[in-house]
C-alpha cells in the first residue's frame, strides 16, 4: 500500500467538503454523483435488485473504466441506481497492479456489473470539456467531470438526447477503515433500502 494511502491516526477531516483539503491527495473519498432533477435515467430497482437501462450499462461501464485509463485512481465498493452513482474512489500513488482496497484487509467490491451489457465505449476518455480544464488535474473534481463529460456524450449518442447531470456532486472522505466499511454497507445496500432513500423521489 501506499504510504499516502495509509491511514493517519493522528489527522482527521471533520467537514464533508473539507476548507483546504487538496482533492489530489491520496484518500478515500465517497462519492454521489446525481442525474439532472434526479430523474431515473439509469433503471429501476425490482424487488431489491437494481436493473440497468442502457443508459445505466453506459454509467456503469466508464466508472469501471475509470482506474484503466487512470492508473492513481482505485475503485472500491459502487452503484449505479436509477438517477445516481454511488462510488467509493481512491486516489494513490502507487502501481496500477496493485490493488490498494484490499491491502485494508476487506475484498475489493464493485456492484452494478452486468453481463448483458455490451462495452461498446471508446479506448479513452480524452473528450472532456474546455471548462474541465480548468480543474487541477488528478482531483477529485477532475476525476468526475471528465466521468460525466464522456457519459453524457455516450449517453446522448446511444438512447436520451437530452441526458444530463446535476452541476455538482457529492463528496466525503473517508478517514479510517471504520468508515470505510459503513460506506461500503450503504453502497451495497442502496437497492434494498430504495424506498425510503430521499434520491428515489421520482421513481
Amino acid at each position: 500500500m501506499s504510504a499516502d494511502l495509509d491511514w493517519d491516526e493522528e489527522y482527521h477531516p471533520d467537514s464533508i467538503r473539507l476548507d483546504g483539503w487538496d482533492y489530489r491527495r491520496s484518500a478515500w473519498y465517497f462519492l454521489t454523483i446525481c442525474t439532472a432533477d434526479r430523474r431515473p435515467q439509469f433503471g429501476a430497482v425490482r424487488n431489491g435488485i437494481m436493473a440497468l437501462s442502457r443508459a445505466g450499462c453506459i454509467a456503469a461501464q466508464e466508472w469501471r473504466r475509470t482506474p484503466e485509463v487512470r492508473p492513481y485512481v482505485r475503485l472500491d465498493a459502487w452503484i449505479v441506481m436509477p438517477n445516481h452513482v454511488h462510488g467509493i474512489l481512491g486516489i494513490t500513488t502507487e502501481s496500477p497492479g496493485h490493488d490498494a482496497a484490499k491491502s485494508l484487509d476487506d475484498p475489493c467490491v464493485e456492484s452494478s456489473r452486468r453481463d448483458d451489457c455490451r462495452d461498446d465505449s471508446t479506448q479513452g476518455n480524452g473528450q472532456e470539456s474546455k471548462g474541465e480544464f480548468r480543474l487541477r488535474a488528478h482531483s477529485v473534481g477532475a476525476i468526475v467531470g471528465q466521468y460525466k463529460s464522456v457519459c453524457t456524450k455516450r449517453i446522448r449518442a446511444a438512447c436520451r438526447p437530452h441526458f444530463g447531470w446535476q452541476a455538482r456532486y457529492y463528496d466525503r472522505i473517508l478517514r479510517n477503515r471504520r468508515e470505510l466499511k459503513a460506506a461500503r454497507r450503504y453502497v451495497l445496500g442502496n437497492p434494498a433500502t430504495w424506498t425510503e432513500d430521499r434520491l428515489s423521489q421520482f421513481e
